[in-house]
C-alpha cells in the first residue's frame, strides 16, 4: 500500500507540473500582438483583441514600399534552318552563352532529324514540316549536330555545328 501511495504522489506532482507549464505558456502568449499581414497593410486589432500599430505613411510612401521589380525574360532569338537532302542551311550557328535561342527547322525533302547528342537533342522532321527546338546555352563550346536518320547517299555529309561563345 505504501508503494501505491508513493506512486500516486509522484504522478500527482508530475501532472501538477505539466498543468502549471501549460498555464504558464498560455498566459505568456495571451498578450503577444499578431504581426501585420505581409502585404504591408495594418489591422486595427488582432484576433486576440490587442491593438496593433497603425500605418501612418502616405499612400505614395506605402506604394513605394510595396513596389516590386519584375523583369521579363528576353525573347528567344530564332534561327531558321532549312533541312534538305544531305544538308542543313546554315550549317554553323553562333550564339552566346546564356542567350535564349530557338532553332526553327523547316524540312524541304525527305525524312531527317536534328541530333545534338552532347545537348540531349534528337528531333525528327519530315518534308513539309516545321519544328522549333530550344537550344540550351548554359555552357560554352562547339557542339556538332547531324541527321541521325539514314537518308541516302549524302547522309554522312549532313552535319553542322552550334557554337556557344562565352
Amino acid at each position: 500500500m505504501a508503494v501505491l501511495s508513493l506512486s500516486l504522489t509522484a504522478m500527482s506532482k508530475s501532472f501538477a507540473l505539466t498543468l502549471a507549464s501549460v498555464a504558464l505558456l498560455a498566459g505568456c502568449s495571451a498578450g503577444v500582438p499578431v504581426a501585420p499581414p505581409p502585404d504591408g497593410t495594418s489591422s486595427e486589432a488582432s484576433s486576440n483583441g490587442v491593438s496593433l500599430e497603425q500605418d501612418n505613411s502616405t499612400g505614395l510612401e506605402a506604394a513605394a514600399t510595396r513596389r516590386t521589380t519584375t523583369t521579363k525574360a528576353p525573347a528567344a532569338r530564332t534561327v531558321d534552318v532549312v533541312v534538305d537532302n544531305w544538308s542543313f542551311t546554315p550549317s554553323s550557328i553562333p550564339m552566346k552563352k546564356g542567350e535564349t535561342v530557338a532553332v526553327r527547322l523547316t524540312a524541304v525533302a525527305g525524312m531527317h532529324s536534328f541530333s545534338v547528342p552532347e545537348l540531349g537533342i534528337n528531333q525528327r522532321i519530315e518534308a513539309g514540316q516545321t519544328v522549333t527546338v530550344m537550344i540550351p546555352t548554359d555552357r560554352a563550346g562547339a557542339f556538332s549536330f547531324r541527321c541521325a536518320i539514314p537518308c541516302g547517299s549524302g547522309h554522312r555529309d549532313m552535319k553542322g555545328t552550334l557554337v556557344v561563345q562565352p
